[in-house]
């Protein structure tokens, strides 16, 4: 996948996303959620999210970012701020462009560590051959590594005050 590949926010009711939801046995409703320009930049959702959870209260939020890719659905695990309101709210870019998503709430998509790496979630997706994929490719295994001195995530928590296990989910900011 590209970023030129026909990409859009499909509808809540569309068959593909309930395919999707059937096929990750997804508990939760799916919702449009408009995003926040809150100064962060794309593809750091989960460190995004839990900084906002820090700095303004509220929790982070685990989940999918839905997309449709002409007749295939991807879930981008993808987290979003919970207000101390309890609205949920994207405070990252929408990865393909645009001013929403498609989420669908996860609470089971924890950030954990193992053996020192950081256990993230591949994408998911609808084709029946491919449950996963990894950076556009198919991939064989629901999660892969990400390490801790990553030099973009380091980047991203100095510039925030952020250390990289805040990637990590805890029980107070989630």
């Amino acid at each position: 996948m590209t970023e030129e590949t026909n990409v859009s926010v499909p509808a809540v009711d569309e068959p593909l996303v309930q395919k999707f939801i059937n096929r990750f046995q997804m508990a939760s409703a799916p919702v449009h959620l408009q995003y926040v320009d809150y100064g962060y930049d794309s593809a750091f959702c989960h460190l995004s999210a839990k900084h906002c959870a820090m700095t303004r209260g509220g929790r982070r939020v685990h989940g999918w970012a839905i997309w449709r890719f002409y007749d295939t659905v991807v879930g981008e695990h993808h987290s979003v701020w919970e207000n101390p309101e309890g609205d949920l709210v994207d405070v990252t870019p929408p990865k393909f462009g645009g001013d929403h998503i498609l989420f669908v709430r996860d609470d089971a998509a924890d950030l954990v560590e193992m053996e020192g790496v950081y256990v993230m979630w591949a994408d998911r997706t609808t084709i029946p051959s491919t449950p996963f994929s990894f950076q556009g490719h198919p991939h064989n295994e629901p999660n892969w590594g990400l390490l801790p001195n990553n030099a973009n995530v380091v980047s991203f928590c100095d510039k925030f005050g952020l250390k990289p296990s805040d990637i990590l989910t805890d029980m107070h900011f989630g």
